[in-house]
């Protein structure tokens, strides 16, 4: 029936690119130019999750917000040369290599991103409270190099 039809939502567009046919959802983004040659631009369709957020020059080193001294994170570095850091949420793992390159001078062997969960907390007068989470980001060294943290 026509009649009821203006109500429903369709749920993909198609788009007519280069004479073939590209599916678009609602949700998806533009992914960024990327330049392969001087005449060749290539644009494909990435979820909008996916699509890290720029970080302007000279501000690489803000996003480790600060060493994470606890007592694991001590024992990983003295034994198998791992650091841990307090990083902003929305960090990607090649941003916190570029960072410890910034800060630090030393090129990572790899990266990991772990999120730490918001924690509820009971204040002094059994006021209920919420520990803010965030994310920490362990960064592997290779054998011989060392970050010194103060």
């Amino acid at each position: 029936m026509k009649l009821f039809s203006f109500k429903k939502k369709k749920p993909a567009i198609l788009e007519a690119k280069e004479g073939k046919k590209q599916l678009r959802r609602p949700g998806d983004v533009a992914a960024p130019k990327v330049l392969r040659s001087e005449n060749e631009i290539e644009r494909s369709t990435v979820p909008a999750s996916q699509i890290p957020t720029p970080i302007a020059f000279g501000s690489v080193s803000r996003i480790i917000v600060r060493p994470r001294v606890t007592e694991k994170a001590t024992d990983l570095s003295q034994k198998s040369n791992v650091y841990v850091f307090d990083i902003l949420p929305r960090v990607t793992k090649q941003q916190v290599a570029l960072g410890i390159k910034e800060l630090y001078g030393i090129v990572p062997d790899k990266v990991h991103i772990v999120p730490v969960p918001a924690k509820k907390v009971r204040g002094r007068r059994g006021e209920g409270g919420v520990k803010t989470g965030g994310k920490k980001a362990y960064v592997y060294l290779k054998k011989g190099d060392t970050i010194e943290i103060v």
